[in-house]
């Protein structure tokens, strides 16, 4: 029988496995070095590519007379601004812009050619939030929107002597609005957000309470699985995804002119991680269509809604798919097929969101594959 040449030079035995201790020992030092020690290093670095702060602008103070009649009011406007680096790469939709900004389209050709090298021009201030939103909503990429507020006055003329005015800026230049321009003058504020790697908002105070909840849940409802009644549980599900559905394509959330205090968005994401978590570990699936349409309902942004459920369904699914796998039973090859079909149509729906698709067409969208899964599970039940 041959010998292991290790057995024949047994210091060169036990120098390697010195070595490969000496290398574990390192790894394991460095990793509680980095998660423990000097933990603010990583922290730093992650907060540094997901959490931003966006600027909240300030409305000019009220100016009103002894009756409390105002004189001088703000009303919020959009300014859309450009990066006309960005816009080289799309001439094609050049004269859809200039016709939805109303400007002429050579003449806006030839300012986005004479300014081709800077990341920063103005396209035109002062539009109502009602038209800056139908130019966004073309998705051409490098045009941007910002909120500012343009001053009115009610009494025109009359009062125009001694209440003065604001330039462009919102910054008071004669009478009142000068002499007073700094109590008028509000102070910006900021709120932070988390967001992913393609720019899409999270609201991580609703959307960790899901998570954490979600994950917890999935398990167990995939380990009652075979306990339950399908039957009366699918039945149930395809009504809630035609609910779901119509809610998507016909209901219109309202601004919320108050922002969900943090109790009750903790409480809110709780109640939908339970249930979403629950019941996608006992269907086998994600539980984003429950939790994209009522975050929805409760007041966020259809993109807000829909990255913080890409974000949660990630551990939900994981979760749940573990613990059908404790069970055994699942076909290696399904699954990984299925895994990069999943993977490849997350990431074109992705860019699709971020460059061409507007809120109100996500919802749509949505709102219509609800409705075809309903019709899929409601077939197979009665088939």
């Amino acid at each position: 029988m041959m010998k292991l040449e290790g057995a024949l030079y047994p210091w060169r035995f036990r120098l390697m496995l010195g070595l490969l201790a000496l290398m574990v020992g390192a790894i394991a030092w460095r990793i509680i070095d980095l998660q423990v020690v000097d933990r603010d290093f990583l922290i730093g670095q992650g907060d540094a590519r997901s959490l931003r702060h966006i600027p909240i602008p300030a409305h000019r103070g009220l100016i009103t007379d002894r009756n409390g009649e105002p004189l001088a009011v703000s009303t919020p406007v959009t300014t859309l601004w450009a990066n006309a680096k960005e816009l080289q790469v799309a001439k094609d939709r050049w004269p859809s812009l200039a016709v939805a900004l109303g400007q002429d389209p050579k003449a806006l050709s030839e300012r986005l050619e004479a300014q081709a090298n800077k990341e920063f021009i103005y396209l035109v201030r002062g539009l109502t939030p009602e038209q800056g939103q139908q130019v966004l909503d073309l998705k051409v990429p490098g045009v941007y929107g910002i909120e500012e507020f343009r001053r009115f006055y009610p009494a025109g003329e009359t009062t125009a002597h001694m209440v003065g005015f604001t330039d462009i800026d919102d910054h008071g230049r004669e009478g009142v609005e000068l002499a007073y321009d700094e109590w008028l003058a509000g102070v910006p504020g900021k709120r932070q957000v988390i967001k992913d790697r393609r720019g899409r908002l999270i609201n991580w105070r609703m959307g960790l309470p899901v998570l954490i909840t979600a994950v917890i849940l999935s398990p167990i409802g995939a380990r009652l699985t075979a306990h339950v009644n399908k039957t009366v549980l699918l039945v149930l599900f395809s009504a809630f995804l035609v609910f779901a559905g119509f809610m998507m394509l016909f209901y219109k959330a309202k601004k919320r002119e108050q922002a969900l205090s943090r109790p009750v968005e903790v409480a809110a994401g709780t109640g939908v991680g339970t249930v979403a978590g629950f019941l996608g570990g006992l269907l086998g699936v994600g539980g984003g269509n429950f939790i994209l349409p009522v975050l929805n309902w409760l007041g966020l942004d259809a993109k807000v809604a829909a990255g913080t459920t890409a974000l949660v369904v990630v551990f939900s699914s994981l979760s749940g798919f573990l613990g059908h796998a404790s069970m055994g039973g699942l076909d290696p090859l399904f699954i990984g097929i299925m895994a990069v079909m999943a993977a490849g149509g997350s990431v074109a729906g992705s860019h699709l969101m971020k460059t061409r698709v507007s809120s109100l067409q996500l919802k749509k969208i949505i709102g219509i594959l609800l409705w075809v899964i309903a019709a899929k599970m409601i077939f197979d039940l009665v088939k």
